[in-house]
């Protein structure tokens, strides 16, 4: 009698279904992986704005800088005047809700000069932007 070697065909769709099981599980868990991972780098590419235009606002009598979204192209941008310094896209799932705050600007000695509240609504959580009066800073809330 010969032995053979090899797998039978039970043994390898076996095998298939539980690889095909394995890969239609790790789908949403990658997405929702990618999402969280945009999330975190959008809000740091954010703060690293604001501490620029807050550098930029040093010894600035005007008062012409300023962080403006823009509703329509879904991005927001640093500007001078009417001068665009730095422009970022927002991910276009996401809805921005500016009604407390038009713009974010900062006097000459770097404290913010319209207080307010900026949401943030994203798939996976909603972000509040709260820029307290006569701060330096603002702060993130997640909902």
């Amino acid at each position: 009698m010969k032995k053979q070697n090899g797998f039978t065909l039970i043994e390898v769709l076996f095998v298939l279904s539980i690889w095909s099981i394995l890969f239609l599980l790790s789908g949403p868990l990658n997405m929702s992986i990618l999402t969280k991972q945009q999330e975190k780098q959008f809000f740091e590419a954010f703060e690293s704005d604001l501490l620029y235009l807050q550098t930029l606002s040093y010894g600035y009598n005007e008062n012409r800088l300023r962080l403006s979204f823009i509703a329509n192209e879904e991005m927001y941008a640093i500007f001078n005047g009417k001068d665009e310094i730095r422009k970022k896209q927002i991910p276009a799932n996401w809805q921005v809700d500016t009604r407390n705050v038009s713009a974010i600007a900062f006097d000459k000695n770097g404290r913010i000069r319209q207080a307010g509240r900026i949401e943030i609504i994203t798939p996976l959580n909603t972000y509040h932007l709260v820029f307290p009066f006569g701060k330096r800073r603002g702060y993130i809330e997640k909902q």
